[in-house]
Formats: C-alpha cells, sequence, structure tokens
C-alpha cells in the first residue's frame, strides 16, 4: 500500500529495526522467555513474574533456615523436658528405693532387738533367782557343792547389725549412734567366770549382782531404740 509512497522509506526502516529489537508483531515471547539475560526485552509482565520468583529464590534459603531453626528450638525444648521430667522420675524413683530400704532395714533391726531384749530379760531373771540362792540362809549355794559358771554378759545376737552397719545413717544420726553404742557391748559368745567351793559367798554374791546390774541398764536403751525403729517401721517417719 505503502510502495512508492513519500513515508514508505521511513516505514520500512522502522519495521527493520522493530524486527531487530524484536518488538511489536516480531517480539518472540518462547525465545525471550529462554533467555532469561533478556530481561529488558521481557514483557513487563514477565519481567514483574521473574523478578517474584528470583525474590522467592534469594529468600528461599533464609526462610529455610527459620524453618529449621524453629523445628529445632522446638525440638530442643521438649528435649529439655524430656530430660526434666526422666530426672525427677529417676530421683522419685531413688527416694522410694531408699525409703523401702529404710523401712526394710528398721523392721529386720526391730526384730532382732525385740529377740536380744527378750534374752537379757530372761538372763536377768535366771541371775536374780542364783543370787536368792546364794543369799537363802536355809539353803548351801549350788556353787559351794560341785562349783558353777557364770557369764559376764547374756549371749546375745547381732546378725542385722553387723550386715546393715553401713546403713545406719539412713535411720538418722541420733538413732544411729545408739545402735552403734548398745552393739558394742553385744557379745554372741561372752565370756564366764567359775566359782569354785572355796570362794567366799560375799565375793559370789557381788560378781553376781554386778552381772545382774550391767545386764538391766542395756533394757533402757533398747526401749528407746525399739520405740525410734517402731516409729520408722510402721512409716510414720
Amino acid at each position: 500500500v505503502l510502495f512508492g509512497h513519500s513515508l514508505a522509506q521511513p516505514y520500512f526502516e522502522a519495521e527493520q529495526r522493530a524486527t531487530v529489537m524484536r518488538r511489536g508483531l516480531w517480539f518472540d515471547e518462547s525465545e525471550a522467555a529462554a533467555n532469561i539475560l533478556d530481561f529488558a526485552n521481557l514483557r513487563p509482565e514477565l519481567q514483574r513474574n521473574l523478578f517474584i520468583v528470583i525474590a522467592l529464590l534469594a529468600a528461599g534459603p533464609a526462610i529455610g533456615l527459620i524453618i529449621v531453626a524453629l523445628i529445632m528450638f522446638t525440638g530442643f525444648g521438649r528435649l529439655i523436658s524430656m530430660q526434666k521430667s526422666q530426672i525427677a522420675r529417676a530421683n522419685k524413683d531413688e527416694r522410694d528405693l531408699k525409703t523401702r530400704e529404710k523401712f526394710v532395714v528398721a523392721s529386720s533391726l526391730e526384730g532382732e532387738l525385740t529377740a536380744n531384749k527378750s534374752k537379757v530379760e530372761a538372763f536377768v531373771s535366771i541371775y536374780k533367782e542364783l543370787l536368792r540362792d546364794m543369799r537363802n540362809p536355809n539353803k548351801v549355794p549350788k556353787y559351794q557343792q560341785t562349783g558353777d559358771i557364770v557369764h559376764e554378759k547374756p549371749a546375745l545376737v547381732r546378725m542385722v547389725y553387723d550386715a546393715n552397719i553401713n546403713k545406719l545413717e539412713m535411720l538418722g544420726p541420733s538413732l544411729a549412734g545408739l545402735l552403734s553404742k548398745l552393739y558394742a557391748e553385744v557379745e554372741t559368745n561372752p565370756k564366764y567366770t567359775s566359782l569354785e567351793p572355796d570362794v567366799p559367798l560375799k565375793d559370789a554374791e557381788a560378781k553376781v549382782e554386778s552381772i545382774i546390774i550391767d545386764a538391766e541398764k542395756m533394757i533402757p536403751h533398747m526401749d528407746k531404740i525399739l520405740s525410734g525403729l517402731t516409729v520408722i517401721a510402721r512409716g510414720k517417719s
């Protein structure tokens, strides 16, 4: 239409420039999209989309790190909470174990000490009877007839105490001290003294009386200790 017209040449030149610049009808959308570096030749909407994609790609690692940090922080929080719960449960189990062990030790010592107290009381009764016979003016003492043997102390047991001596502190310092002091006097095989027929009666009486007094002194200490052990064994302390 423009061939031979005065405006034909300027039109052709503009057409050639548009072709080279790939603008207007000569814009190749697929080729421009494939060449990302050719950003200036992209249409405005594609430029905006490409800018958004680049921005997301740039921000992606930072967002990922934030997400990972949040997950790790949450995980560490749960881990710390679990560890605290496990420690608390372990401490409770340990306390319960020590409490049960304390009850067992107290109950065992209570049984042994009760048996020992009965032996002491029987020992005292026997030797008091012996002393009465010696002091009976109408009766010749047995030792003056055939001789006799008297034990210095009652024969007691100490198996439970010896087996738990390293656990006494769990009963408390006061009770542990009383037990240690008492069992220092406890003998399973005490010494004995022979009373020959020629021993003066007064000396024999004094000897037996001294044995009785020493044995009787053990009973109040046993009662005091038994009282403390009973409180623990019954779960009141």
